[in-house]
């Protein structure tokens, strides 16, 4: 039995550590712990799995764009479609976003869509 340090935020678990971390991690529980075993081994959820392997297939387009045609085209794609993202943004008065910021709402669409849930509403400016 190993036994953690761990670091909370609103009750939560947040943060396991071997060593105390004084004044952030000085609470000591078991590996056998219910919600500690759930900290450190998390559960993959279909719709976690999905977002990991999009977001992977989406980082080997990026890698390859420079010398693959059908890549560079995708990529060409996914600008002209965040363009068209922060142009009607900027004409509703609000923040542009940086791809980084986009990203994660195309993934999160895309899981939206392969789950069959409603389309995910964009964040409130």
């Amino acid at each position: 039995m190993n036994t953690y340090y761990v670091e909370r935020r609103d009750g939560a678990i947040v943060g396991a550590f071997r060593n105390p971390q004084p004044g952030v991690a000085e609470e000591l529980l078991p590996d056998t712990d219910p919600e500690l075993a759930a900290f450190l081994n998390p559960v993959e959820t279909d719709a976690q799995r999905v977002e990991r392997l999009a977001s992977a297939a989406v980082l080997d387009v990026l890698s390859r764009s420079a010398v693959d045609p059908f890549a560079a085209a995708v990529v060409a794609l996914f600008d002209v479609a965040f363009t068209l993202i922060n142009d009607e943004r900027e004409l509703r008065g609000a923040p542009r976003l940086t791809p980084n910021e986009i990203f994660p709402l195309a993934i999160q669409a895309l899981v939206a869509r392969q789950s069959g849930s409603p389309a995910i509403p964009p964040p409130a400016p």
